[in-house]
């Protein structure tokens, strides 16, 4: 392993601990994590007096990140033709080369900093890993960017997730201070679970993170969510039974596919369904031969208790890689 391949794995430490916890968003609200990294470099941009410093937008960054340690330019990515991408890259402050990593949102429309409420994970996540030697990009996902010029009916797995991450790839290694064959996927959530594919695709990453990536089928984790917000008080209303009978039988369509030409179902239709019914991302990190790092967050309604040992099967997919 290189010793920027390196970097990137250690600094995933970083990511890790800024990021929400749970599995994948499905549509319920977010609970953010209030963990922090923790490393004996987790505050450069602390003062003297322990003040925060600003990033050069004047918004705040976090404990773990340095503004003065990285530049950042605005840039935009092809998506169709009619809609491109917007897209924030940040550069650690050096000649380089510098290893790469492209964040990949997980479900639902995202803008590229991952905001939820006042949280921008992404964001941060960019920030700290180029404080720490890491160029990153991340980008405005389609199904955000693109709105007034999408079929949702229509869009695949790869239209919405896929493709843009590999355009992505391909746009930091043109970048003369980023080391092209150490550039690395950071997927959450959703994106985590497709982050094998994206490499298996792509050919050329150099490592893989999964952050709160599901491995059981979204499916599956949809009907553990609700039932887990509905129970958390210990009992059961009439309405909430027939809620959770609702969700269980939209979730069943789901995993069949029982999806009528141009219908939604919880904001895709039948190719993206499709697509994720026939796709298993613990054999597709299995089939990998790349250092790989996994983290989850603790049991919130996106990670009900029970679900956060289903990594372990991915994690056991994996041992061997790293």
């Amino acid at each position: 392993m290189t010793p920027s391949r390196r970097r990137v794995l250690r600094a995933g430490v970083v990511a890790a601990g800024a990021l929400l916890a749970g599995c994948t968003d499905t549509g319920t609200t977010t609970v953010p994590s209030t963990a922090t990294p923790s490393t004996t470099r987790d505050t450069p941009n602390r003062t003297t007096d322990g003040t925060t410093t600003t990033d050069a937008d004047g918004t705040a960054t976090p404990p773990y990140a340095a503004p003065s340690a990285y530049e950042t330019t605005t840039l935009s990515l092809s998506a169709t033709a009619d809609c491109s991408l917007g897209a924030t890259l940040t550069v650690p402050e050096g000649d380089g080369p510098f290893p790469g990593a492209v964040i990949v949102h997980g479900s639902g429309p995202q803008d590229r900093d991952g905001t939820t409420g006042p949280v921008k994970p992404y964001r941060d996540i960019a920030r700290g890993l180029s404080t720490y030697g890491v160029a990153v990009l991340r980008y405005d996902k389609r199904t955000f960017a693109c709105t007034g010029t999408l079929d949702p009916a229509a869009l695949s797995l790869d239209d919405v997730v896929t493709d843009d991450a590999l355009t992505a790839l391909e746009r930091l290694r043109e970048h003369d201070r980023v080391a092209a064959a150490d550039t690395v996927v950071v997927g959450h959530s959703l994106g985590g679970a497709l982050a094998p594919r994206i490499a298996s695709r792509d050919g050329q990453v150099a490592g893989v993170a999964m952050l709160a990536a599901n491995a059981r089928p979204l499916p599956d984790l949809i009907v553990a969510q609700n039932r887990y917000a509905l129970e958390r008080d210990g009992e059961l209303t009439d309405a909430e039974r027939r809620q959770l009978r609702q969700v269980r039988a939209l979730a069943e369509r789901l995993r069949t596919v029982d999806i009528e030409s141009g219908e939604v179902l919880a904001g895709a239709g039948r190719p993206f369904w499709r697509g994720l019914a026939e796709y298993d991302q613990v054999a597709a990190a299995e089939g990998l031969s790349l250092p790989m790092f996994l983290a989850q967050g603790p049991a919130t309604d996106k990670c009900p208790p029970g679900t956060i040992s289903d990594s372990g099967g991915t994690q056991s997919a994996v041992a061997g890689t790293s």
